[in-house]
């Protein structure tokens, strides 16, 4: 069983054979949503009314937009006379905030251009070769005065974004990921943090 949780105005009561067991105003409800990244799938179905909804959205920070197509689909077939009403108001505030989040990356963006921070010690000290068990090894090297990072089949830039902190980003499947290092005195690094998970210096 899993623990019950909302999705929106969707309730999970349960787990079974893979599916999500929960319900919509009141009616069963028997789902499967995930997410990867700007990826999003809602599929749904009311099998009292033997209708069901597949949405899927690829906008970074839309997600939530599955979720109000699948409502609007069960409303409109229930004939709910405010259904077209509350999915607009619904829709333009997930538009508006879409909107800002984007406005204030394009600050923090030109920001960072504008203001570049340095590394507070020297580029050597980070690059190596990092492992933890389960997780395998996360390599750092430099192209030019820039460092890059290879684990497993992903690879990129990582960004610095607090240089007093050794903290960095990097993304992943359009989704930034923290990276932190650290240090013992004037040695190079000994371990760096990614995802919550610690990697030691090989």
């Amino acid at each position: 069983m899993a623990a019950s949780k909302r999705f929106g105005p969707f309730e999970r009561e349960g787990w079974a054979a893979g599916w999500d067991i929960g319900s919509y105003q009141g009616e069963r409800m028997v789902s499967r949503f995930g997410s990867y990244g700007s990826t999003r799938s809602h599929l749904s179905m009311l099998p009292g009314r033997r209708t069901g909804v597949v949405a899927l959205v690829t906008a970074p920070g839309a997600s939530a937009a599955t979720d109000l197509i699948a409502a609007l689909v069960y409303d409109l077939e229930a004939g709910r006379p405010t259904a077209r009403a509350t999915s607009t108001e619904q829709l333009n505030a997930l538009i508006s905030r879409v909107a800002d989040a984007r406005r204030r990356r394009a600050v923090d963006d030109s920001t960072r251009r504008s203001n570049p921070q340095r590394l507070r010690r020297p580029i050597r000290d980070y690059v190596g070769t990092y492992e933890s068990p389960g997780y395998g090894e996360v390599t750092i090297s430099t192209t030019g005065d820039a460092l890059r990072f290879r684990w497993g089949v992903l690879r990129g830039p990582l960004q610095l974004v607090n240089a007093e902190a050794d903290e960095f980003e990097i993304e992943i499947a359009a989704s930034a990921n923290r990276v932190s290092f650290h240090f013992d005195g004037m040695e190079p690094a000994r371990s760096l943090s990614l995802a919550n998970v610690a990697f030691q210096r090989k």
